[in-house]
C-alpha cells in the first residue's frame, strides 16, 4: 500500500473528493489544529481511504468545504463508517466550530478500552493509536508518529514552500 495525498482547499475539489470518499465502506478521519478545542481552531481534516490515499481538507483556507463541498454530509452521514482514534476532541471541535455532529464512528481507543474491560483487566490510561495498532498485530512501520507532523495554523497549506501537514520537524 502506497500512501499519497491530495490537498483540498477549494469547494469544487472538495465535492470531487467527497464523491470518491462516499464510495468507500469506511474511511479514517483525524482532525488537527492549533490548541484544538471548542475555540482552538481546527485547521485540517484528514480523511484516508483503504488504499492509503489521504485527502487533506484545508478548512483554515476554505471553511466552506464543509457545507458547500459536501464534507459535512460525509461526516454526518451513516453510509460510510468513520474510523477514528480518541475522537472526542475532534468531535467537540467539529460541533462547536462548524455545527457538525459526527455519525457512524468507530473509535479505536474506545474499542480497545471495552475489550480490556471485557477481559477483566483494569483500564489502562488512554492508549495512543500506534500502541493500539501494535497490540493487535497491525504493522505500524509505515505510520508516522504525531510528533513527526507539523501543523501550522498561520499559513494556508497552498502557500509557497509550505506543505503544512507533511513537513518534518
Amino acid at each position: 500500500m502506497t500512501s499519497s495525498y491530495t490537498i483540498i482547499d477549494r469547494v469544487d475539489r472538495a465535492r470531487t473528493a467527497v464523491q470518491e470518499l462516499m464510495k468507500e465502506d469506511y474511511v479514517s478521519v483525524d482532525a488537527d489544529g492549533v490548541s484544538m478545542s471548542k475555540t482552538g481552531p481546527l485547521t485540517v481534516l484528514q480523511v484516508g481511504k483503504k488504499d492509503g490515499h489521504v485527502f487533506l481538507f484545508d478548512v483554515l483556507t476554505c471553511p466552506q468545504i464543509f457545507k458547500d463541498g459536501g464534507l459535512q454530509d460525509l461526516l454526518e452521514g451513516v453510509q460510510v463508517l468513520k474510523v477514528m482514534h480518541a475522537s472526542s476532541n475532534d468531535s467537540t471541535s467539529l460541533k462547536c466550530q462548524f455545527d457538525i455532529l459526527l455519525q457512524n464512528v468507530f473509535d479505536t481507543q474506545v474499542a480497545d478500552r471495552l475489550i480490556e474491560e471485557n477481559q477483566g483487566r483494569q483500564l489502562p490510561p488512554k492508549a495512543k493509536l500506534l500502541d493500539v495498532c501494535e497490540k493487535y498485530g497491525v504493522d505500524v512501520s509505515s505510520m508516522k508518529k504525531k510528533g513527526d507532523i507539523e501543523i501550522n495554523g498561520r499559513k494556508p497549506m497552498g502557500s509557497t514552500g509550505n506543505t503544512v501537514c507533511l513537513q518534518k520537524r
